[in-house]
């Protein structure tokens, strides 16, 4: 019969450690991200539009928001909630959708990257009481 030893566990690294691994990257790569993003951006109209207005040629994209018909059948179907759900969801969407989203993930992944680093910061100070 063999005797069984217990495996020594391997220590998880400190604290600050993994707070830096996680924050330095998220930084870098979130502002990769919103520069891939950006350089991606398509000049397309505005794909929230409800409507479209050509002057001189030119393509004018109408969203909800300036389209006082569009704003006005919303309300009167759904009244001032249903109004107010319509822009909300209008104003969301148009944070996800080039050129915005990179300032989106620009301002997150910075805020998320300077968190962890201040964390890792506090974490790595001696206390003494």
């Amino acid at each position: 019969m063999r005797r069984s030893t217990p495996v020594p566990r391997r220590r998880p690294g400190s604290a600050p450690a993994v707070l830096r691994g996680i924050g330095a990257p998220t930084l870098v790569a979130g502002w990769i991200a919103a520069a891939v993003v950006l350089g991606q951006a398509s000049t397309t109209p505005d794909a929230d539009a409800v409507e479209y207005q050509i002057v001189e040629g030119h393509v004018f994209p109408i969203t909800l928001a300036q389209s006082r018909r569009e704003r006005q059948f919303v309300q009167r179907m759904d009244g001032d909630m249903g109004l107010w759900f319509a822009e909300f969801d209008v104003g969301l969407r148009s944070m996800l959708r080039p050129p915005r989203l990179a300032w989106t993930l620009l301002v997150l992944s910075t805020a998320i990257g300077v968190a962890c680093l201040h964390l890792a910061k506090l974490s790595a100070e001696d206390t003494d009481d």
